[in-house]
């Protein structure tokens, strides 16, 4: 029973993230994009050929600054056991 209900819950997720109009990504822990929304496919960006890049390739230059300090506190609260403050 628990199995068929996380199975429910998962595709609604899938389903959910695959068709919304937001870009949505992973990178690696230097930035190079692992995965990548099917959103872009009707915009400038192609997710076949953004996969292995680095995201700053994709956003504007004042951008960047801000995104690789989300990134990077991103990445502090992943490595941070979750019985720290």
């Amino acid at each position: 029973m628990g199995q068929s209900r996380t199975r429910r819950k998962l595709a609604e997720y899938q389903d959910l993230v695959e068709n919304m109009n937001d870009i949505i990504y992973t990178t690696d822990r230097d930035g190079y994009l692992l995965t990548l929304s099917q959103a872009p496919r009707e915009s400038w960006i192609r997710p076949s050929g953004a996969v292995g890049t680095h995201y700053s390739r994709w956003i504007s230059e004042a951008s960047t600054g801000e995104a690789e300090q989300a990134r990077l506190e991103a990445m502090e609260a992943v490595e941070r056991p979750s019985n720290c403050p």
